[in-house]
């Protein structure tokens, strides 16, 4: 892990994000937008079992901080790189939230966009979720940077 590891903290803590979402997912969201569970694994007919309304939005917001850490963890080690990263994570979820709007079925000759709008349930607070998630991830990346080693110091 240590070849392709940049940074172990940033990677791990990028697992445990994901593991994170993957739980909350599982657990606030109704069966139909969870097809790939077994039907009986959770209560199907219980939702927002731990966190109310924002659990249908915590999802996003753990997507986002869990890849911008894993890819921050396995290729980034400057504050510029953070920056895209996070940026580029943002925007990959903000495009396929407004892939989601009903409008989208109407304008697209697209079957996949079709399909993924026709099923997809945009939701405003996922857009203010992304960007949280973008900027708590930042914070993580800043907080858990090493120290860039100066090629000029001897050891």
């Amino acid at each position: 892990m240590n070849k392709i590891v940049v940074n172990k903290c940033q990677f791990l803590l990028g697992l445990l994000f994901v593991t994170l979402g993957i739980l909350i997912y599982m657990l606030e969201r109704p069966s139909w937008q969870t097809p790939w569970l077994a039907y009986n694994f959770f209560n199907p007919a219980s939702k927002h079992i731990l966190f109310e309304t924002i659990g249908y939005n915590l999802p996003s917001f753990f997507h986002v901080v869990s890849l911008a850490l894993l890819t921050s963890g396995i290729y980034a080690f400057k504050k510029v790189q953070y920056i895209k990263v996070c940026v580029g994570w943002i925007m990959f979820n903000l495009i396929f939230e407004i892939l989601q709007m009903n409008f989208i079925q109407n304008i697209s000759d697209q079957q996949w966009i079709y399909n993924y709008s026709l099923h997809g349930v945009f939701d405003s607070k996922d857009i203010l979720a992304i960007c949280l998630g973008g900027c708590v991830a930042y914070l993580i990346l800043l907080i858990t940077q090493k120290p860039i080693k100066n090629e000029n110091q001897t050891p």
